[in-house]
C-alpha cells in the first residue's frame, strides 16, 4: 500500500527534485575531489593569491596591495573573511566551490525558464559533469563568481521580460 507521502515522492515533481538533489551533491563531491589531501597553500597560487591579497587589503590597508586586479571577486572573499573564523585559503577554496555548486543550480533555473524541468535537469547535469567548470572550481578563481553573476541577470532578465509580456 502507498502512502500520500510516499506517492507524493514518487509523483514526477518529487522524482525530479530527488535527481537535482543527487546533481547537485555529485557537482559538489567532483568538485572538492581535487582538495582531498592536497595542501592549501599549493592550490592558493598566481591569480588566486594575488584576489586574496587584495582581499587582506580591503580589510587591512596595511597589508600588501597586488596590481592590476578588479575588485569584485575579492570583495565577495573580504565579507567572508570579515565574518567566518576559519583561515583565508580555506574560505577562498570553499567559497569557490559553493560558487561552482551554485553554478549547477543557476543552470537548472535558466534551462527551466527557457525549456521545462525535464530539460533543466538534463543541462544542470551536463553543468555538473563539465570537466572544465569540475577541475577549476576549487582554484579560487573569480569564474565561478562571473558565472553565477551572469547566471543570475540571464534568469532575472527572462522573468522581467515573460512577466511584462504578459500584463
Amino acid at each position: 500500500m502507498i502512502t500520500p507521502t510516499l506517492r507524493k515522492y514518487l509523483s514526477e515533481d518529487g522524482l525530479i527534485y530527488a535527481l537535482l538533489g543527487v546533481i547537485l551533491l555529485t557537482g559538489a563531491y567532483l568538485r572538492w575531489l581535487p582538495i582531498d589531501g592536497v595542501s592549501l597553500a599549493s592550490i592558493i597560487s598566481g591569480d588566486a593569491k594575488e584576489y586574496r591579497l587584495l582581499a587582506e587589503f580591503f580589510l587591512d590597508q596595511s597589508s600588501q596591495l597586488p596590481p592590476d586586479r578588479y575588485p569584485g571577486y575579492p570583495l565577495l572573499l573580504a565579507g567572508l573573511f570579515a565574518i567566518l573564523p576559519f583561515d583565508h585559503d580555506s574560505i577562498q577554496i570553499a567559497s569557490s566551490v559553493g560558487l561552482g555548486v551554485l553554478v549547477v543550480a543557476l543552470t537548472y533555473i535558466l534551462a527551466v525558464n527557457l525549456l521545462d524541468r525535464k530539460m533543466g535537469v538534463v543541462v544542470a547535469a551536463l553543468g555538473a559533469l563539465q570537466p572544465t567548470l569540475v577541475l577549476n572550481a576549487h582554484r579560487g578563481m573569480s569564474d565561478e563568481l562571473y558565472i553565477s553573476c551572469l547566471l543570475i541577470l540571464l534568469i532575472l532578465f527572462l522573468r522581467t521580460r515573460s512577466s511584462s509580456a504578459k500584463g
